[in-house]
Parts: C-alpha cells; sequence; structure tokens
C-alpha cells in the first residue's frame, strides 16, 4: 500500500485548520499547528512533502516564515503553498518571489485546493524521479570514465612496453 503524502497545514484560525483538515484527511495524512513556531517544533521530528501557510499570523507571517524555511538545508526542498484571504496588488508575486509553489485564494473550493495540491505534489514527484536519474547518470559516467582512463594507462604501458623491446 502506498504511503501517504504528509501536508502540514499552518493557520492561527482552528476553524480554518479543522476544515482543512476534513478536506486533505482522506487523501493525505495531515498536521495542523496554530503558528510559524509550532511549525518549525513540528519540522524537527518530520519532513512533509508539502506545507499550506497562511500568510496573516501573528508573530512570524507566513512570508517570513518560507523565507527562513529556504535558509535552512534540510527544509529549502519542502514546497510551500500560500492559503490566505490577503489579496492586496502585489501579494501573489511576493509569494512566488519567495519561493512558494502557488497562491490560493480563501475562500476555496475544496475541489479546486485538492486539484491544486495534487499538481504541486505531481510536480515535486516528477522532480524527484528526475534527479534520481541524473545521480545515476551521474555516477555512471563516473564509472565509464575511470574505465577509460584505466584503460588508457594500460595501453600507454603495453606501448611503452613494446618500445622497450
Amino acid at each position: 500500500m502506498k504511503q501517504k503524502e504528509r501536508i502540514i497545514v499552518v493557520d492561527d484560525s482552528l476553524d480554518n485548520l479543522n476544515f482543512i483538515r476534513n478536506i486533505l484527511m482522506p487523501f493525505y495524512e495531515v498536521y495542523t499547528v496554530n503558528s510559524c513556531d509550532a511549525l518549525f517544533n513540528l519540522l524537527a521530528i518530520l519532513k512533509p512533502e508539502l506545507i499550506l501557510l497562511d500568510i496573516e499570523m501573528p508573530n512570524v507571517n507566513g512570508y517570513q516564515t518560507l523565507e527562513n524555511l529556504s535558509k535552512i538545508n534540510e527544509y529549502k526542498d519542502i514546497s510551500a503553498v500560500f492559503l490566505t484571504a490577503k489579496n492586496e496588488d502585489g501579494d501573489e508575486e511576493i509569494g512566488f518571489n519567495l519561493g512558494a509553489k502557488d497562491y490560493i485564494k480563501k475562500p476555496f473550493k475544496s475541489t479546486n485546493l485538492l486539484k491544486k495540491i495534487e499538481l504541486v505534489l505531481s510536480v515535486n514527484r516528477l522532480q524527484n524521479e528526475l534527479r534520481i536519474t541524473n545521480e545515476n547518470h551521474t555516477k555512471k559516467i563516473a564509472e565509464l570514465n575511470a574505465k577509460i582512463l584505466s584503460l588508457e594507462l594500460e595501453i600507454k604501458k603495453l606501448i611503452k612496453e613494446k618500445n622497450n623491446s
């Protein structure tokens, strides 16, 4: 059985957390936290495939959180999607410039949320497959280069022996 992908939802509204959790639970392993500090505490014990992140939160907002995530090697490859009521000119651009994979405005339809999440996770899976394929090809190329070098050295040795005889 395929393991469900993990999603962390960060929102300071308990109603929003419960609503989103109920939408996602049939399809994903869902964790909810009500602050960015709680997010980092949870990240210390599990790594999700996706973070759904509210922007407007007390203390540390979603933009600052995404910026902080991108500075930490073990977290910078976790995809983040903003899920927010914030709807001013330039908000989406700020989010995308910080590395968000999408920007979903509240209120949203549950079917749209699920489709956008599936799209982001599909891209993640494809990128991971591509990374693994590239690593395998790089390894094979290094092995072939080592064989070529070995053969070159053997040929030079044979030529030297032939010239000395």
